[in-house]
C-alpha cells in the first residue's frame, strides 16, 4: 500500500509497508547517528540493533510504513500494542514515528499529512501516541502537526534512561478520550510487569 502528498516544494513524498532491506538500513543508519536525539523520543525497551528491530516487526503484530522521496528514506511510522474491535478486526493502536534530522525542516509537516492519509486509507480510527514529557519537539509534532489532541499527563509511563520518565497522552479523536486512558493503563501495567520481570530473571 502507498500514499502520496505533495510538498510545498513541488516534491512528492510517498509511503511504503513494503521498503527494501537498503532502505530500512539506510534510515536506521541515518536514526542512530546522532543516539543523543532519541534519549527522549523511545523508551528504554526500543530496539538498538536493526536485526532487533526487524525482528520485533516480524514476530509480533504492529504495522509498519516508510517515507520516501524518489525512494531515498526519510523517516518512518508504525503501529504498536494494536486495538482490534468487537469481530477481531483492527481498529487502531499507538503511534510511533521518527524522521531523520536532514528531512524535518523540508518535510517534517508534510509527513504529518502521509500518517494521516495512510491511517485512514487503513481505517485505523482509534490511535494514540505517548511523548515524553521532555521532548518538545514531538509534543509540538504530534498536536500541531498530526492533529492529535492532548488527553492527560501520565505519572511514571514507562523507562526514558532507566528512570521512570512521565508521558503526555494525545488522541487522534477527541471522542476517544477515555479509551485512550484506558489503553494507557493497560500499556503502564505491561511496562512495569515487563520490568519487574527484568529485574527477576
Amino acid at each position: 500500500m502507498a500514499t502520496s502528498v505533495l510538498t510545498p516544494r513541488s516534491s512528492t513524498l510517498s509511503a511504503t509497508d513494503t521498503p527494501t532491506l537498503g532502505q530500512m538500513m539506510a534510515w536506521w543508519e541515518a536514526m542512530w547517528a546522532d543516539p543523543t536525539d532519541l534519549q527522549t523520543a523511545f523508551a528504554d525497551g526500543f530496539p538498538r540493533e536493526l536485526d532487533d528491530f526487524l525482528a520485533l516487526l516480524r514476530d509480533t503484530e504492529r504495522l509498519f510504513w516508510m517515507y520516501l522521496k524518489d525512494q531515498e528514506p526519510l523517516g518512518a511510522f508504525w503501529l504498536h500494542d494494536l486495538l482490534h474491535d468487537e469481530t477481531g478486526g483492527l481498529c487502531g493502536g499507538w503511534l510511533g514515528v521518527h524522521i531523520i534530522q536532514a528531512a524535518r525542516g523540508l518535510y517534517g509537516w508534510a509527513s504529518c499529512e502521509i500518517i494521516r492519509q495512510t491511517l485512514t486509507t487503513a481505517g485505523l480510527v482509534h490511535v494514540f501516541a505517548a511523548v515524553n514529557v521532555h521532548n518538545r519537539r514531538s509534543q509540538a509534532y504530534t498536536r500541531r502537526g498530526l492533529r492529535f489532541t492532548h488527553v492527560a499527563d501520565y505519572k511514571q509511563f514507562t523507562l526514558f534512561m532507566g528512570q521512570p520518565t512521565d508521558v503526555i497522552i494525545y488522541s487522534w479523536r477527541r471522542d476517544d478520550h477515555l479509551l485512550a486512558l484506558t489503553e494507557a493503563r493497560k500499556r503502564a501495567d505491561r511496562n512495569m510487569a515487563s520490568l519487574y520481570e527484568k529485574a527477576m530473571a
